[in-house]
């Protein structure tokens, strides 16, 4: 769930919008496998350093390495319910054909999502030139779900897994 306004950035732009979110081709938003797997692995490597320990043969065995897969499978994160959301937005716009406009991608976007800019503040407390950004951020209490393919990892690197998704 989204604490708060959350940026799950594509790393590319799209016309005004300089970091763009994640979404499908019906406009509703999800965080990439692969991007879960990276916030994890750092989570993890904070635990086992704030623990005192430096076990990197457990971060590899769940994310592997530069020359081996890890043993976890991550999928895609989806809000929550989103067969239900996807087959009543196609059902709506096929039977409806009035409800075509509301249901646009972008307004499906927009449903989800708000528009943040910032600026960098020079030491006098006046803005950076050419510093604007426009962000676009997930709203607060967007509920995801995903699954985490553990069946293969050892008992200790379970038990990392889930405190690192804590």
């Amino acid at each position: 769930t989204t604490k708060s306004y959350t940026a799950v950035a594509t790393g590319e732009g799209a016309g005004i919008i300089d970091s763009e979110i994640v979404y499908d081709s019906w406009g509703l938003p999800f965080i990439p496998a692969k991007r879960l797997k990276g916030l994890l692995r750092d989570s993890a490597r904070e635990i086992l350093y704030f623990s005192g320990m430096s076990n990197t043969l457990l971060i590899d065995e769940i994310f592997g390495d530069e020359f081996n897969k890890g043993k976890a499978i991550f999928e895609n994160a989806y809000i929550e319910n989103y067969e239900n959301i996807t087959t009543e937005i196609d059902e709506l716009k096929n039977k409806y054909k009035q409800y075509k406009i509301f249901l646009s991608r972008s307004n499906v976007i927009s449903y989800y999502t708000n528009i943040r800019q910032q600026t960098a503040i020079d030491e006098n407390g006046i803005a950076k030139d050419h510093s604007l950004r426009t962000i676009r951020v997930l709203k607060p209490d967007i509920k995801f779900e995903s699954f985490i393919d553990d069946s293969e990892l050892s008992q200790q690197a379970k038990a990392l897994i889930y405190l690192a998704i804590k």
